[in-house]
């Protein structure tokens, strides 16, 4: 993934509508404290071993376990080489679910995949107040920072 400067692709999803491609990885919090960070079991169907779950077990910490029966790894979060090097281990593309994460947990992943060979797609499950649906004027511009 090289660095860039802005998203080169984004895409809204409804939570029903995505499923993990075979062969891929996905990455999640098994720690989640929200009911929308937990995985949908559909996303699964027709995937062998694509659940990896990331426990931060420190500030300093993460645990990451692949397959999901598997033992786990622990990596430094400050150590952006052996991030790297355990996610380039993963089968690709590997979708980081960053919902249920803590940013000092999912950023540092991230910036271990910029200007590397990862195929790093980032997920995000928005609150059910912050969709579009719910607001009055369909035409007016979609700008959640208004409300700040």
């Amino acid at each position: 993934m090289s660095q860039i400067d802005s998203p080169s692709y984004s895409m809204e999803v409804s939570k029903h509508a995505f499923t993990v491609p075979p062969g891929s990885t996905f990455l999640y919090s098994r720690d989640a404290d929200e009911d929308r960070a937990i995985p949908s079991p559909s996303w699964f169907e027709g995937v062998k071993e694509a659940e990896t779950s990331l426990s931060s077990n420190s500030a300093d910490d993460l645990e990451i376990r692949y397959p999901p029966d598997g033992k786990p790894e622990v990596c430094s979060l400050f150590d952006v080489d052996n991030l790297r090097k355990m996610l380039e281990t993963l089968p690709q593309p590997v979708y980081l679910d960053i919902t249920g994460l803590a940013h000092r947990t999912w950023a540092p992943l991230i910036r271990a995949a910029q200007n590397s060979s990862l195929d790093l797609r980032v997920i995000y499950l928005e609150p059910e107040e912050y969709l579009r649906r719910t607001f009055v004027d369909a035409q007016r511009i979609y700008d959640l920072s208004e409300k700040f």
